[in-house]
């Protein structure tokens, strides 16, 4: 099965400000950050269901180098990207984001 990715606009937002905060670090780190997550997700697209779910239908995954997990779940044959959150943050965070 083929699926399509959505990035609901929180999750836009948390790859943003990790990005930002990532540069203000060292120029180019926020350019590695979003090369790391865009392979996570390329990954998640590949075989979604590889992944553990961590809540309900949520699963979950992380990035290479960068402490983040990607949230996300499957809706037919779209992948719904949640939240791309830094993994010392509350899971509230995530949890709040839930449409299903």
């Amino acid at each position: 099965m083929s699926y399509s990715i959505l990035i609901k606009p929180e999750a836009e937002r948390d790859l943003q400000n990790a990005y930002l905060f990532y540069e203000e670090q060292r120029i180019g780190l926020g350019l590695e950050f979003l090369f790391a997550t865009e392979a996570e997700i390329k990954r998640i697209q590949k075989n979604p269901l590889y992944f553990q779910k961590k809540h309900r239908e949520i699963r979950r995954t992380f990035t290479k180098r960068f402490p983040f997990g990607i949230f996300f779940f499957i809706d037919n044959s779209v992948i719904i990207i949640l939240g791309i959150i830094h993994t010392k943050m509350d899971e509230s965070t995530w949890k709040n984001r839930q449409s299903i």
